[in-house]
């Protein structure tokens, strides 16, 4: 009975717990304690791992998480990765946040974290965030996800992720609007001039670097890396009883360029929750600033790097010789009512039907695993694409409104915006996110850590389709330490910071200091 309260303990603490606390948690004496765990090691079902003085134990099947391969200890700078999946929401954060602490401090409260928790985890949101903050204080951003993606686990569902960061290179500044929505580009400002003012960044230590840099560095370098950049993350599109209600990310992101300029990176992701319950109308998504959660809310985190960073966009789309123009929006800009003319619903899908391929095995594929959701379908696999002056192309993510006459966009778009039909590509899809990552590394060295945003959609499509996992393996060749989710939409760019849909974007460290 004893050992099976020891294992029942340790079953809900992957991280691991030593002699005394394994004791604490199951009231028996330490001395009994350390006899049956000799027998569990003797067994092979509990391994020993040392963290600083302390033994700590845990069940072997728990081994993956405790590699150091998962983190990374260099230079100039350390991260550790926690995931757990227990059906406890303060258990499965205890857990999470254990093990990265343990690989980026050796246990101590890191400088930051970031914190991703799987929507399942909503009717506990309370718990969940009670117990980040009992292991990691209350220096830590993050929010809800759809699915969850990382270099541990690879494609996973229905976990909590933490990436503790722990470095004397990186300055982090929070700010919080607790209701975005009332006013979002009023906001977004509010949120970014807090978040630079909480920055601890020492003004004459960056003073100091910055002119080392000016002396030893090319201008063409310091113009290409610049020492700081913008996390954000709004709250994205949920519902109420099946009535929508709209994220406002764009017009957050017009307040957060307001005050930093158009081209200053900026990098995140839309709260989110279960994509199969968005398409169902249904799912709630939270924000994590401070310690708190936030229902409505949004966050932005100002950073100060003086570690080498880069960063990207991709999507899956071949362009078409096929064009549209908005001709017609709601008030508010996100309604389309009409396209060339036309109601927008019907005209979409002519437009569509010139690219569609006929009798191809996707098309029979949808019919068997979603015929249900059809009608979002085609604009995940033929979404608009709008073409910058760059000539970039960004993904708009429209989708139908329940009634399937007009079309909903995540985006404000304008009357007589012109768009081309895109094409998913498959080849891109599992590739094109890698690549990109490569042509950096090619230039900048191996990658320390990063992180992820990637579309639920286009997760949800590599998912059934079966393609999800040379999507990870691609990824995973090329970044070993990541976390990331799958989102309602990504903000991210090259040359410039949109929030776009159906795309990866990514953000990645170099154990490398910008004076070196």
């Amino acid at each position: 009975m004893s050992k099976e309260k020891i294992i029942e303990v340790l079953e809900k603490h992957p991280a691991g717990l030593s002699i005394l606390e394994i004791a604490k948690e199951t009231k028996l004496h330490r001395n009994s304690v350390a006899r049956i765990i000799k027998e569990l090691e003797a067994s092979g079902d509990v391994e020993l791992k040392k963290v600083g003085l302390a033994k700590v134990y845990f069940l072997k099947k728990y081994d993956g998480i405790h590699k150091l391969e998962y983190g990374f200890t260099g230079k100039n700078i350390s991260v550790g990765i926690g995931i757990s999946d227990l059906e406890d929401g303060f258990n499965a954060a205890v857990s999470a946040a254990k093990q990265a602490a343990m690989q980026a401090s050796k246990g101590a409260v890191p400088k930051f974290s970031l914190v991703f928790v799987s929507s399942r985890y909503n009717s506990q949101i309370d718990k969940v965030v009670n117990g980040i903050n009992k292991i990691l204080g209350t220096n830590w951003i993050g929010c809800t996800t759809d699915r969850e993606i990382n270099s541990i686990l690879g494609y996973s569902q229905g976990t909590i992720e933490v990436l503790c960061i722990d470095t004397p290179h990186l300055y982090f500044g929070v700010g919080v609007s607790e209701d975005y929505r009332k006013d979002p580009i009023e906001e977004g400002k509010k949120a970014t001039i807090q978040a630079i003012e909480n920055c601890n960044a020492e003004r004459s230590k960056f003073a100091t670097a910055q002119f080392i840099r000016g002396t030893k560095k090319a201008f063409s370098d310091i113009i290409k890396n610049p020492p700081y950049l913008i996390l954000a993350f709004p709250g994205g599109t949920y519902y109420k009883n099946k009535e929508t209600v709209p994220g406002m990310e764009g017009e957050f992101l017009e307040g957060i360029k307001s005050v930093i300029g158009p081209f200053a990176p900026i990098i995140g992701a839309s709260a989110s929750q279960d994509i199969e319950k968005m398409l169902n109308f249904e799912g709630e998504n939270y924000v994590f600033a401070n310690g708190k959660y936030y229902k409505d809310g949004a966050v932005v985190c100002f950073i100060i790097s003086e570690l080498y960073f880069s960063y990207g966009l991709s999507h899956p789309y071949d362009t078409t010789e096929t064009y549209g123009i908005i001709t017609k929006t709601s008030k508010d800009k996100k309604i389309i009512e009409e396209i060339n003319g036309r109601p927008s619903g019907e005209e979409y899908k002519k437009l569509v039907s010139k690219v569609r391929e006929k009798f191809s095995l996707d098309e029979i594929f949808e019919k068997i695993f979603a015929k249900k959701y059809e009608d979002i379908l085609i604009f995940i696999k033929y979404p608009a694409l709008f073409i910058n002056p760059f000539g970039d192309s960004y993904p708009l993510a429209f989708r139908p409104d329940p009634k399937g006459k007009t079309i909903i966009s995540p985006q404000r778009v304008t009357e007589n915006t012109n768009f081309v039909i895109g094409k998913y590509n498959k080849k891109k899809a599992v590739e094109n996110t890698s690549h990109s990552i490569i042509e950096i590394v090619k230039s900048m060295g191996v990658p320390t850590f990063g992180f992820l945003f990637s579309c639920a959609a286009r997760g949800f499509l590599l998912h059934k389709s079966g393609l999800i996992n040379e999507f990870i393996n691609n990824i995973n060749s090329v970044l070993k330490t990541y976390v990331g989710f799958f989102a309602n939409g990504e903000i991210g760019g090259s040359k410039e910071f949109r929030f776009v849909g159906f795309s990866d974007v990514y953000l990645i460290f170099f154990d490398k200091v910008i004076t070196e």
